[in-house]
């Protein structure tokens, strides 16, 4: 495999998972009492909990998405 593939597939991988990530939030803040009602009710977690934990899940998902997909991006496009 050479550079140039690796470039490419880390810029689809990151685009494909930030376009991923936006989709989720959009679709999360359309409907967001009817999932954080069913999320309540299907996983037990209080309502109250819930921004909390959606908030987390984003960020970590942010996070990993731009370690793991950015970076070595970055690192490929400047790099070599």
């Amino acid at each position: 495999m050479s550079v140039d593939d690796l470039t490419r597939f880390f810029a689809w991988f990151t685009l494909l998972n930030y376009g991923l990530m936006l989709l989720s939030w959009l679709i999360f803040i359309s409907i967001k009492q009817t999932a954080m009602r069913l999320h309540s009710a299907t996983m037990g977690v209080p309502m109250d909990d819930l921004p909390r934990l959606y908030f987390q899940y984003f960020s970590i998902y942010k996070v990993l998405t731009l370690t793991f997909g950015l970076v070595p991006y970055l690192i490929f496009r400047f790099a070599f």
